[in-house]
């Protein structure tokens, strides 16, 4: 062993915790010695011990890499193994050899959060060292075989074991005391401690100075030091095997359990005292510290540091303030469960360990009962009226409980097994009770502190019934109610009554009882709340991708549900069966099967629906064969509707007509009169197919669909999409009988015009054509026309939705506009409703709504001309340039608007938008580019198209909508132009290409580049440079010249603020602040100041950075650009960052 009590622990917690000692079972410490000649005996002598369960809690030694424990339970390791200095297998603490030389040991904590943390054990108390290794602190110690239990999963049980194979020959004795760490300071100790009688021990202390760390082992026989070692530990131990041995117990006693770093104050540090525990909860944690370490103590876990045995001390959860039984499964339990996670890459380990603390807890907890057993003491009669005792899962016997105390527990799934009861003084009389046990059912009555229930059998009570007996039972009543698996605690029973289950298989975990007068009853009994459950009611389901599933219901009043929701899945078949008391009733039920209808019924247990044809039940109808007492209610939960309203006895539940999946049913079985709950007879239990309809849409063909309500609202087509409309049916369901009438409609197709009125189902429109529908129009005929309206309106490409019609009053759509319909809404609407839609001004696009556009000009050397839309506006071929122009929109058009307009003039650039007849002039200065844009509503449903003729070129393409038409940079002027209004998404009126020009030459300005130009062309800057940033293209553009005239003369790319600290955007000017190297960052070099803290500046690693949103908001740039604008840009320069 080591050399004094902190050294001590600190190498034997590494031995054991690394498997640096075998494993052996405790022996008799009076037990003779079996090996008579050392290399022989002791060569062949393997430290392993296999429990039943093929359980060996192994150790791994991190020197050994071929001993050890397999995962079937197997020690491995012989004779003659050769040890290296690594093992992939090493525990928590990873080393060579103890290392003091710097004053510390350093412990590897292996599953640490951070691998690199490392732990540093105090250095020991050299004066308890020398104190200990010299004898005066040691003493002889006996132990109980309860609190030593654990040592069988730790050795062979040998206080006069020599040097064996099972430790690669480096350990001796009960506790495996090795020669490396330790092994040479017990035996100085003993030596101490009565040289006389330990006189053999000598030969250790003169030859090795009781250093013992050699090798003991070579060429397959012992060495010296190991024959040596061998002949002095033999001759020790029979020179007095008693005390010998208890000097073992002394020295690990003080190690492990007692010491610095023992057990006891490793708990005590947790506000654990196991002084007040049983013997082998003490082995148990004592075993702990063996196996997994004392992990720095006592000292450690004031830290917070929790490294070996405190790890699982302090993870699992245990406290002072549990019961032993707790405390035991709680450890032991957490063991099983975390180990794996705690040691993840020691594998080959973990089925030894858990099922060590599987044994090991089974070991605790029979003690722990048999120690109760012995112990039980009964309450005096005096102070109760009734007292029972309940045996528990794994716990055994529990203390006395009187007068409704809960005896048993709760929320650790722990099964009763047995109970015993007892009436007190006060009760003139005695007490019977009787107990439903899992595999027998009912036992026979016992009475007066028999057992009833069974012992030793594993087996759960689930039911108990209890009575008093003699005169008792005329006075008083006696009460009980038991805590259920599943169920928790159920209703109160009395006077022989059952409670808790029947035919469920669930278990009973705790128990009240209670003696009240006769007429009086417990403080929280609640009649509503039963006190045995049963089966009422067993079922199958037949579910999409889950198969057959089963279950029941136990009580007659609460609902249970049949199938999923939420997961999309159909219900396919299922079924019902009455059980105990309502068996004798019968039950029947009818399925609505996809493709199929109504299946006959089904009765008492008989499959309905289908299986292995993947089809959806739809609806069910169920009743019971005779109900003159009860009522079965149920409801169906369908696809896209959820849960509809319940239904009873008969009815129908689902749907029918309207393809829809049923996927879940509640049901209940209610006393005749009561309703389940949240009952509300306004929603319908079942739904049917009321409409019928269909779309044939362009590149998907025909979609059909229904709907369960009349005044549902219809969507024919498809919006977002940009596919038309080419042709639909809407009509009333066949299976509706109770509406009369018709509903009407026609469409108006592509290159075809009106068609002819269709009705109910009829189909409108083409198929195989290609040809869309642009205008519909829908009326009612009949007995339906009297009650209801019809309101529609059309969603058309490139506009959207247009205005809502009503019963045939407009078309809606577009007629002569070349616009296709790609969707109509239709909503059917009670005469008078609040419900209904509002009727618009704009449901049709046609030439009447078409806005007219007044032109004006101002040739050079000429006065203002007018001209209407499509005209010319101006002077071709007269070399007479256009100085002013002006729009307004005629006052036509029920569609709401205004056009704006902004011209680039020679020797100003581009001016302010204009707008509605307000005329553009720049002085006399030549036009040379235009924009024109229509505005309000009218921008909703139309496009405006112009095209400008210019000087030496002629006419340039039409453009659209704000897009510049002309030239600008190239000193060409225009002489006149032309404006078209076309409704919104019709074809341009003529040639699109080169609509527009600039100093670049025609479109040789990239998109990209030009839309800069675009966005920047009005603004003026204090310089005659200005910077253009595009945060979402990552461009920069400087230009040169002036407001209407900014020449691009460089294009770079750039790196933008990330998401959270995005780049600013908006116009600035330049600051004139600048430096060299920005002082937050090194890297960042030419730096510009934009505003604040925002800078243009170098990239600082790579140009990959570029194209990027990575800055905190500064603009990073390539070397050469950061550098020119260093160099160039002065103060008052514009900056314009825009998205």
């Amino acid at each position: 062993m080591a050399v004094g009590k902190k050294l001590l622990s600190v190498f034997f917690s590494f031995t054991l915790a690394m498997g640096l000692l075998p494993y052996s079972a405790f022996a008799d410490p009076s037990a003779s010695s079996s090996d008579s000649t050392e290399s022989s005996s002791d060569a062949s002598t393997s430290n392993e011990s296999e429990f039943a369960d093929g359980g060996v809690a192994s150790k791994p030694d991190p020197s050994n890499s071929e001993g050890g424990m397999d995962s079937s339970g197997s020690v491995s390791g012989g004779e003659d193994v050769e040890f290296g200095v690594g093992d992939e297998f090493a525990n928590e603490q990873e080393m060579s050899a103890p290392d003091y030389s710097d004053g510390k040991l350093a412990i590897w904590a292996d599953g640490l959060d951070d691998p690199s943390d490392i732990a540093d054990v105090y250095p020991p108390d050299t004066n308890e060292i020398e104190a200990y290794a010299n004898g005066s602190n040691l003493q002889p110690m006996s132990f109980s075989s309860e609190m030593l239990y654990f040592c069988k999963y730790e050795s062979s049980c040998n206080y006069d074991q020599g040097l064996s194979s099972g430790d690669g020959y480096h350990a001796m004795g009960y506790f495996q005391f090795d020669n490396r760490y330790g092994l040479g300071s017990f035996l100085k100790a003993v030596y101490n401690y009565n040289p006389s009688t330990y006189s053999a021990l000598k030969i250790i202390g003169d030859r090795y100075g009781w250093n013992v760390t050699g090798a003991t082992r070579s060429n397959g026989a012992f060495t010296q030091l190991g024959n040596d070692l061998n002949t002095a530990w033999h001759a020790a131990y029979r020179a007095n095997p008693t005390e010998f041995s208890n000097l073992q117990n002394g020295w690990a006693y003080i190690d492990s359990y007692n010491g610095s770093l023992g057990a006891r104050g490793c708990l005590k540090a947790f506000g654990i005292n196991l002084d007040n525990r049983p013997d082998c909860i003490k082995g148990l944690c004592w075993g702990m510290v063996n196996l997994f370490g004392a992990g720095g103590g006592a000292s450690y876990i004031n830290k917070g540091n929790y490294y070996g045995a405190n790890w699982f001390f302090k993870n699992s959860g245990i406290n002072d303030s549990m019961s032993d039984e707790v405390f035991v499964t709680t450890l032991c339990d957490y063991v099983v469960n975390n180990v794996a996670k705690r040691y993840p890459k020691q594998s080959i380990y973990w089925t030894g360990w858990q099922n060590r603390y599987k044994s090991e807890k089974a070991d605790c907890l029979r003690y722990i009962s048999e120690n109760k057993t012995n112990t039980l003491v009964e309450p005096d009669p005096s102070t109760y009226k009734i007292a029972y005792t309940s045996h528990v899962q794994d716990y055994g016997w529990q203390d006395w409980k009187t007068d409704g105390t809960s005896s048993g527990t709760s929320g650790q799934s722990k099964r009763l097994e047995g109970i015993k009861i007892k009436t007190g003084g006060s009760i003139n009389g005695g007490v019977s009770y009787k107990t439903h046990v899992q595999d027998i059912g009912w036992q026979d009555w016992v009475q007066n502190g028999e057992l009833a229930g069974t012992s030793g059998q594993s087996k759960r009570l689930e039911a108990i019934q209890i009575k008093l007996t003699g005169s008792a039972g005329d006075s008083f009543s006696v009460w009980y109610r038991v805590h259920a698996q599943d169920y928790g605690w159920l209703g109160w029973a009395k006077d022989g009554d059952s409670a808790g289950t029947e035919g469920l298989s669930k278990r009973l975990e705790s128990i009240e009882v209670i003696a009240l007068p006769k007429g009086q009853v417990p403080d929280d009994y609640d009649s509503s709340v039963g006190a045995m459950k049963k089966k009422t009611l067993s079922y199958s389901t037949h579910i999409q991708d889950y198969g057959t599933q089963t279950g029941f219901s136990d009580s007659v009043d609460e609902p249970i549900t049949l199938g999923t929701t939420g997961e999309g899945k159909r219900l396919e078949g299922l079924t019902l069966q009455l059980d105990g008391d309502l068996s004798q009733l019968g039950i029947s039920y009818g399925a609505h099967i996809q493709d199929i209808g109504w299946q006959e019924d089904r009765s008492n247990g008989s499959f309905a629906g289908t299986t292995g044809q993947s089809k959806r039940i739809e609806a069910l109808h169920i009743a019971l064969g005779d109900s003159s007492g009860y009522s079965i209610w149920y409801r169906a939960h369908v696809q896209d509707y959820g849960w509809l309203g319940w239904a009873k006895d008969g009815e129908n539940a689902g749907t029918v007509g309207l393809s829809k999946r049923m996927e879940a049913i509640e049901l209940v079985i209610m006393p005749k009169g009561q309703t389940p709950p949240g009952y509300d007879p306004s929603v319908d239990s079942a739904k049917t197919s009321i409409l019928e309809y269909s779309s044939h849409i362009s590149q998907i063909g025909t979609v059909s669909d229904v709907a369960d309500n009349l005044c549902a609202d219809i969507v024919l087509g498809t919006t977002g999409q940009s596919r038309h409309l080419e042709g639909f049916r809407l009509g009333i369901s066949d299976s509706t009988e109770s509406i009369g009438g018709s509903i009407e409609y026609r469409a108006h197709v592509q290159d075809i015009g009106w068609q002819d009125w269709q009705a109910n189902s009829s189909f409108a429109g083409t198929s195989g054509k290609a040809k869309s529908i642009q205008a519909v129009e829908f009326k009612l005929d009949g007995e339906i026309a009297q009650k209801y309206d019809i309101f529609y309106r059309a969603h058309v490409s490139n506009i959207g939705w247009l205005d809502w019609t009503k019963n045939g009053d407009s078309a809606a759509g577009s007629v002569g506009c070349s616009i296709p319909i790609e969707a109509i809404e239709v909503a059917i609407v009670p005469k008078g409703s609040s419900d209904a839609p509002s009727v618009g001004a704009t449901p049709l696009l046609d030439s009447s709504l078409f806005p007219s556009i007044n032109c004006e000009s101002q040739s050079a050397g000429w006065g203002w001309g007018k001209t209407s839309e499509g005209s010319v506006a101006g002077a071709i071929g007269q070399s007479r340039a256009l100085v002013g122009m002006g729009l307004s929109v005629a006052n036509d058009s029920a569609i709401t608007g205004g056009i704006s307009y902004l011209c680039h003039f020679a020797n100003a650039g581009w001016t302010s938008w204009c707008g509605n007849g307000t005329r553009s002039t720049s002085s006399g200065n030549a036009i040379q580019a235009m924009r024109i844009e229509l505005t309000g509503n009218l921008s909703n449903y139309f496009d405006v198209y112009y095209r400008t003729y210019v000087s030496g070129y002629g006419w340039m393409g039409w453009a659209k909508n704000g897009a510049a038409s002309g030239t600008t940079g190239l000193n060409m002027n225009v002489e006149a132009y032309q404006v078209k209004v076309v409704a919104k998404g019709a074809p341009a009126p003529g040639v699109t290409a080169k609509s527009f020009s600039d100093s670049d030459g025609f479109l040789g300005m990239p998109p990209d580049r030009k839309a800069m130009r675009d966005r920047i062309i009005g603004y003026g800057s204090g310089t005659q440079w200005l910077i253009a940033v595009n945060r979402s293209t990552h461009k920069v553009g400087v230009f040169r010249g002036g407001a209407g005239s900014w020449s691009l003369q460089y294009y770079w790319g750039c790196v933008t603020g990330a998401p959270g600290s995005p780049t600013i955007t908006g116009s600035y000017r330049t600051t004139g602040f600048k430096r060299p190297v920005l002082s937050t960052d090194s890297r960042a070099r030419y730096c510009t100041q934009i505003w604040g803290g925002y800078f243009f500046h170098t990239i600082l690693a790579s140009e990959s950075e570029l194209g990027h949103s990575l800055s905190h908001g500064c603009l990073r740039m390539a070397y050469p650009s950061a550098q020119w604008i260093y160099n160039n840009i002065n103060a008052g320069t514009a900056v314009v960052i825009y998205n």
